[in-house]
């Protein structure tokens, strides 16, 4: 399976997570299962490891986990249901982030986590549902007591100059 090790400053080589096949929370990370990708990884400032795993089937969703310095890994972002794309915050592990794929992730002093979402669009005639559907980028903060709102873009077009942010030929459309 998919490991994260650590070297440290004389060689040592040592298994962080991964390797195991648990995919469940509040276990040792060191008995997780990790998702087929690791899109993004930070290190937060009291030493705790954020991973953004990519979506590779229904049992492993798309998600951050957290490893925190007791060596126990968690869920901060994603597996939930929701669709989020409100300036109201909402809690962060109720979204679902395989509705809105190609994200990276930062980090800042306070324990902030930011996610962007980089601009993605469907236009295939082949999938009437998903037809001159385009998703305009947007980044979202999750607070360190987990509440998560999007506070710059987020909008759906559903075609040109509709429903807010940029169309597919760069003209803005309604705010939302």
């Amino acid at each position: 399976g998919h490991v994260i090790r650590r070297i440290n400053h004389t060689g040592n080589v040592s298994t962080i997570t991964g390797g195991g096949i648990n995919t469940a929370d509040h276990i040792l990370a060191s008995e997780a299962s990790l998702n087929q990708w690791i899109e993004a990884m930070a290190i937060g400032s009291d030493g705790s490891i954020y991973l953004l795993e990519a979506y590779s089937s229904p049992a492993f969703p798309q998600r951050i986990r957290k490893i925190g310095p007791d060596g126990f890994i968690h869920t901060v972002v994603g597996g939930g249901t929701d669709k989020f794309l409100s300036a109201t915050p909402v809690p962060a592990t109720s979204i679902d982030l395989d509705a809105q794929p190609n994200y990276d992730m930062a980090l800042d002093a306070a324990g902030n986590i930011y996610l962007s979402r980089r601009l993605s669009k469907v236009t295939s005639i082949n999938f009437p549902p998903f037809a001159q559907t385009n998703l305009v980028g947007a980044i979202s903060r999750v607070t360190p007591d987990g509440m998560l709102q999007n506070i710059v873009g987020g909008h759906f077009l559903s075609g040109p100059g509709q429903g807010g942010g940029l169309d597919d030929e760069g003209r803005e459309g309604q705010p939302a």
